[in-house]
Order: C-alpha cells, then sequence, then structure tokens
C-alpha cells in the first residue's frame, strides 16, 4: 500500500509539473508531445527492476534517481535557450548562430536554403537561425531587414555547389505568436519542417532535388491564405495536410515521388490540387474521411473517381504518366 501511494504521488508531480510548465508558457504543448521519444528509458526501468527486486531500496533509489535525472535533461534541452541578439557558436567546428527579435505581429520570411535544413516553432518572440557551414559561408551569413520583411543571406548557390551537402546544416526556429509569411526556396535540400502551432498565413515552398518532409502535427490557428509547394525531382512527403487549414492548396512536381497524409482538421470545401509529370503518388487516408478524388490527364487506370457520402474537401489529381496509389488508415 504505501509503494502505491509513493507511486501514485510521483505520478501527480511529474504531471503537475509538466501542466505547471505548459500553463506559463515555458513550454509548449508540441514540446510534451515530444516526450514520446524516451520511451528506451522503460526497457532501462526493466531492467534495472530485474536485477535488484530483492533489494527494494536501492532498487526504488536508482528508479527514481534515472526518471528524474532524465525529466530534469529533457527539461533543460526544451527550456534553455540562446541569448539575445548576437552571433555565437552553437557547436563544433565552423558554426555560428544568429537570433532577432520580432516587435511585429506579422512578418514575411524569405530564404534560399542548401543541405541539411531543419524547421521548428519555438515559444520565443524571436527569428532563430543556426547553422554549419564552412567558415568562409559563416562570415558572410546575415538576415536583412526591411519593414516587416526579413530576408536570410546565404552566400551564392554557386559557392554552395562546391561543397558537400550532407556538411551544410541549417536550422530555423520561428515564433508561434507571430503571424508568418514564408517564401522558401532552395535546389538540393534534405529538408525537415515542423510547422506545429506556427501562425502560418502564407507558405510557397519551391525546391529541385532533395527530400523534404513536411508536418502539420497541430492544426493552423488562422486561415492559410496563399498554400503552394513546388518540386522537382524529389522526395516530399506531407504528414497531416488538413491541419494547414486552407481554402486551396496546389501541389506541382516533375519526376518526383509525394507521399501525402490526408489526415487533420480540414476547412469546409477544402480543395487540393496535385498536378504532376512522371511521378509516384501515394495518398494516406484516416478511414471513414468524407471527401472527394478526381483525376485529369493520363493518370493510372486503377484510380477512379471516389466520392463520399458528405465530402468536407476535395482531391484533385492532374498530369501525365504518374503511379497513383492510396491506403487507408485507422
Amino acid at each position: 500500500m504505501r509503494k502505491d501511494k509513493l507511486v501514485v504521488g510521483l505520478l501527480l508531480i511529474f504531471f503537475g509539473l509538466l501542466f505547471l510548465l505548459v500553463n506559463t508558457n515555458v513550454l509548449q504543448w508540441s514540446d510534451i508531445r515530444s516526450i514520446w521519444r524516451l520511451w528506451p528509458l522503460l526497457i532501462i526501468l526493466v531492467g534495472i527492476d530485474i536485477m535488484f527486486r530483492e533489494k527494494d531500496i536501492l532498487r526504488d533509489i536508482l528508479i527514481l534517481s534515472l526518471l528524474f535525472g532524465t525529466l530534469i535533461i529533457w527539461l533543460m534541452i526544451k527550456i534553455i535557450q540562446p541569448s539575445d541578439l548576437k552571433r555565437t557558436s552553437f557547436m563544433k567546428g565552423n558554426s555560428s548562430f544568429l537570433e532577432y527579435e520580432i516587435e511585429e505581429d506579422e512578418i514575411n520570411f524569405d530564404a534560399e536554403l542548401f543541405g541539411n535544413v531543419t524547421i521548428y516553432p519555438t515559444n520565443q518572440k524571436k527569428l532563430i537561425v543556426k547553422t554549419e557551414l564552412p567558415k568562409k559561408i559563416e562570415d558572410e551569413l546575415k538576415i536583412e531587414k526591411k519593414g516587416n520583411s526579413y530576408t536570410l543571406k546565404i552566400p551564392s548557390i554557386k559557392t554552395l555547389k562546391s561543397i558537400k551537402k550532407d556538411s551544410a546544416r541549417i536550422e530555423i526556429g520561428l515564433p508561434i505568436d507571430t503571424k508568418l509569411n514564408l517564401d522558401l526556396s532552395g535546389g538540393a535540400v534534405k529538408g525537415n519542417f515542423n510547422f506545429g502551432d506556427i501562425l502560418l498565413k502564407k507558405l510557397n515552398l519551391s525546391f529541385g532535388a532533395g527530400a523534404i518532409n513536411i508536418e502539420f502535427p497541430v492544426q493552423n490557428k488562422i486561415i492559410l491564405e496563399d498554400f503552394k509547394i513546388s518540386s522537382g525531382a524529389s522526395l516530399l512527403t506531407i504528414d497531416k495536410i488538413g491541419n494547414a487549414n486552407f481554402d486551396k492548396c496546389e501541389i506541382s512536381s516533375g519526376a518526383s515521388s509525394i507521399d501525402v497524409d490526408l489526415g487533420g482538421n480540414w476547412r469546409n470545401n477544402a480543395l487540393l490540387e496535385i498536378e504532376c509529370g512522371v511521378t509516384n503518388v501515394n495518398l494516406r487516408i484516416p478511414k471513414n474521411a468524407e471527401f472527394t478524388l478526381e483525376t485529369e490527364g493520363i493518370l493510372n487506370p486503377g484510380i477512379k473517381k471516389m466520392i463520399s457520402k458528405n465530402p468536407k474537401f476535395k482531391v484533385v489529381l492532374k498530369g501525365a504518366l504518374n503511379n497513383i496509389n492510396y491506403t487507408e488508415y485507422e
């Protein structure tokens, strides 16, 4: 009985602490959702329980130390942010850090990207750019501000083409409390873009060869008025596109592979247009989703028009010679 009370008390303290940090804006719900990545900790705890089953006190001390030690380290990683308005080193080797305070309620952000790119939400009212590039390029990196427009200036793509794309790393933190008009482009880009909790008003993405993963883990709190994605010979993955909260989204592609998860909270009468050349298209569809699917052009003959009883949104596939598949999931 005493042990049961101890476990319940620790769980209350644990979740109470997390809710307190969220309510005080130290953490966001998107941060809490990422705690699932700590699941290997369960295997370690089981191992400790097996090894020290006959030594209750030592076992309990080890388990508690591991749990709260891991929690403290995780919180430090999530909470600690770099200091104000400066360029400094954040990783070993040639690297830099740019941070700009955002005073406006709405901004435009443009960037031409290269290499491994990560975009993530930040609960600070700042534009954060971390990079790991060759020193010559790092020294020329800057953000130009004109009115409410911010532009990430990276040396010419010709210079970047002379280096290996895997050696170029860029991380961009976007404020969640500012309306954003994003115009992002690039050549050989390997990107992971998490737009959770970000207020997206405009999103234009244009890339050549590369692999781009786009995530909308939660619903965009404002209407995404302009939403376009263009890719060349790329691998494009979009997760829960319905959460982007748009009336119309246009995706165009050349010789690419496109994987779109049609999950999320869709706006009524939303339209998703996918226009391709020679492309492999895979649609992941939540079971019982209400939508209409139409095709135009010379497409996979196995895909026919689909109409739900009460369609909430519409998907139109256009193109030449494409391989189109769809799968359902719970």
